[in-house]
């Protein structure tokens, strides 16, 4: 099916798209009468108290409790630290105001951890081979999670027993790197796993869990460990992987592709525990929890200095809300926030550390579970008309931030150390719905994608059923624009920093943003997308030394769309390992594994246009149509490429990349109404930035950005 193209008016998406979508919002309770303000302090506060200022609350659920009728109502939050969930639904789910207190005179926290506080004792046990400094302790009963998976001294998180291990100084940052994988190495097939330091572990590693980056790699899952003995240089798991796109095993063969040379590591064994900073939580016959913890200090851990993850959200706010408005300074550390389905709601102001980890990956298609949909705790935000703005989101070891529903707003964000596993199902940043803007936002150093983004479209049909109908073009708008996004794709394959991909790619504008540093694809839209608007990019460093790997050297593009119906045009694309731009112009290739649309010629000359852009012509073979029985041409329409490599460019080191005045690009563009208005001189520049025009900078404006 082919796409009525969208009115040309609506494919300029500016400025004044921003303020058009700004101005839809408006701050729950400013100005409206007989708001009620209550107060609350975990120093002093007591829940039978009226909740006045010198008798407040001690806990934020008890103030939300007040917000029983419509007349709004302010909760105002002292400073300190807060270990509750606050759970928002009906009747008291609208028109509510959290904020900070700005009196305060140290921080507001709200906390999903718990103090553990055990009788430490050293261990003496034979299954370590050097257990002088770790220290057990009984668990309670009541209070804390079976099998949590998370702890924290003196308010860094600890790692949890394994191998390879991790920098326990610098934890998110060591998971990020494939140096903390072990290799699966010759001999390696599907179900089974050969490394050779395996034979230097004295115990056998059955019942730990496998966390295996394997097949394609561009999804992780976690298996129990089985047939492993003492020395041996093998173990294996059990041969159910769901998504694996090709790489499923062969019935006559051992194997169909290639299960060498990929990644895994191996926790949950007391043995394991071999480092300062790591931990194990082992369940007796009687059903006693120990924990035993390897200080890093070396000496037993002081009272109140471990701490337990023992919720998830420290804000949940249910279906059917509206008015909720979340508001710093504030910090959330080790739980995050949820909304379920919320009217004209806003989170801003926020450092967010810790919010969600998952030791096992719930694969939303696992067959081995029976094929229910298994759903990992996230950051997801859901409703219409949502506002976030000027929140940072550190340290996540699946999700960051998810952001679903129409007449949406995200901007000013910083996301940071997300995905640590590498698997596509975890997303750093991902915005779904229709008239969403994603805007003035920092991304980096995440495991597989960085954003990702879709308006949802009509599905694919089953074989044997008519073909789909998309849905009209005219009124579809998703913009990704003046963001950062770097370090990308570091444990992963097949990844890319900014992601699309299917008929839910229609509509989507990218725009006026710097993708770079990532191991293989910057820009991506993968198999069957239409109708995308991409313009004023820079593009660089994709697949390129320290940031690659075995991969990058046939898939390290800049930008790669997939597809047709293309408007591409003021990009900059450079230092691309493979090719800086790529655009297949075979059929659209099958795919058994995958639902598809009906298979349609890729970036026609009619469908795709491209212009004004930096960007060496596709030198791969032929691009990403290595299944296709033709050598096609480079697809779309282009006109004003400049393929050289001497861009003189202002100061790229530092970020301007506006051409300098001696710039071959200067002046060498073509005139595209009412694409390329506004430009100055006598005629456009090519690439992303004008002589003499503005130096735009993309990023967010917070600390650490």
């Amino acid at each position: 099916q082919h796409f009525k193209r969208r009115e040309i008016i609506i494919m300029v998406i500016g400025a004044w798209g921003i303020l058009a979508a700004l101005l839809t919002f408006a701050p729950p309770l400013r100005g409206e009468k007989g708001v009620q303000e209550f107060f609350i302090s975990a120093k002093n506060g007591d829940d039978s108290h009226p909740g006045s200022r010198d008798m407040p609350f001690l806990s934020i659920s008890r103030c939300v409790e007040e917000g029983k009728t419509e007349a709004p109502i302010i909760c105002t939050i002292c400073e300190g630290i807060y270990r509750e969930t606050v759970s928002i639904k009906q009747p008291q789910a609208q028109n509510i105001l959290i904020r900070s207190d700005t009196q305060a005179k140290s921080a507001v926290e709200l906390s999903g951890l718990r103090v553990l506080d055990v009788n430490w004792q050293q261990l003496e046990d034979s299954r370590l081979t050097d257990g002088h400094c770790v220290f057990s302790g009984e668990v309670p009963s009541e209070g804390y999670p079976d099998n949590f998976q998370q702890i924290f001294f003196n308010g860094s998180m600890m790692v949890e027993a394994r191998w390879p291990n991790l920098d326990v100084e610098h934890v998110a940052q060591s998971a990020l790197s494939r140096d903390t994988w072990a290799p699966t190495e010759m001999g390696s097939i599907y179900g089974t796993i050969k490394n050779a330091d395996l034979r230097q572990h004295p115990f056998s590693w059955n019942g730990a869990l496998a966390t295996l980056q394997v097949a394609h790699q561009f999804y992780t899952w976690t298996r129990p460990v089985a047939n492993h003995t003492k020395g041996s240089d093998s173990f294996e798991y059990t041969r159910d992987l769901p998504g694996l796109a090709g790489w499923d095993a062969n019935p006559k063969k051992e194997k169909s592709k290639g299960w060498e040379h990929n990644q895994f590591f191996l926790s949950g064994k007391l043995e394991a525990l071999d480092a300062p900073g790591e931990w194990y939580l082992e369940t007796t016959p009687s059903n006693t929890k120990i924990l035993h913890f390897w200080s890093p200090t070396c000496a037993k851990p002081p009272q109140g200095s471990v701490e337990v993850k023992v919720r998830d959200y420290v804000l949940d706010v249910g279906a059917d809300s509206s008015g909720i408005d979340i508001r710093g300074p504030l910090t959330i550390r080790g739980g995050s926030v949820r909304m379920a389905g919320c009217d004209s709601c806003a989170v801003s102001n926020i450092d967010i550390l810790y919010p969600t980890y998952n030791r096992e990956i719930p694969e939303m298609f696992s067959q081995n579970r029976g094929g229910k949909p298994q759903f990992v705790n996230k950051t997801g935000l859901i409703g219409t008309h949502l506002r976030v703005s000027n929140v940072t989101f550190s340290y996540s070891n699946n999700n960051g931030i998810e952001l679903v529903g129409d007449h949406n707003i995200i901007e000013n964000c910083l996301v940071r150390y997300t995905d640590w596993l590498g698997t596509l199902t975890y997303v750093p940043l991902s915005v779904k719905g229709n008239n969403v803007t994603l805007t003035r936002c920092t991304v980096h150093d995440f495991g597989n994608a960085g954003i990702t983004a879709q308006i949802p479209n009509t599905p694919p049909s089953a074989p044997g059923e008519p073909d789909p109908v998309p849905k009209p073009m005219n009124g579809r708008r998703l913009e990704v624009s003046y963001t950062h996004i770097y370090r990308g794709g570091l444990v992963g394959k097949d990844t890319a920093a900014l992601y699309t991909g299917g008929w839910k790619s229609a509509g989507l504008h990218w725009h006026h943003n710097w993708v770079h540093d990532a191991t293989e694809k910057c820009v991506r839209a993968d198999d069957q997308s239409r109708n995308m608007t991409v313009h004023h990019n820079v593009i660089y460093n994709c697949g390129v030394s320290p940031l690659d790997d075995s991969q990058s050297n046939i898939a390290g593009f800049g930008l790669l769309l997939k597809g047709n119906g293309h408007y591409i045009f003021a990009n900059t694309i450079m230092n691309a390992n493979y090719s800086e731009i790529c655009l297949p112009s075979c059929i659209e290739p099958y795919k058994p594994w995958a639902k598809q649309y009906p298979l349609r010629i890729q970036n026609t000359k009619q469908g795709t246009q491209v212009f004004n852009t930096v960007a060496r012509f596709d030198l791969g073979f032929p691009c990403s149509c290595h299944n296709s029985s033709f050598l096609h041409l480079p697809g779309g329409n282009q006109t004003a490429i400049f393929n050289g490599t001497n861009l003189k460019l202002q100061d790229p080191t530092h970020m301007d990349f506006r051409p300098a005045q001696d710039s071959p690009l200067v002046d060498a563009g073509i005139e595209v109404p009412p694409y390329t208005n506004g430009f100055v001189g006598k005629a456009p520049d090519i690439g992303a930035y004008e002589y003499g025009g503005d130096r735009w900078i993309a990023g967010c404006s917070l600390h650490g950005c």
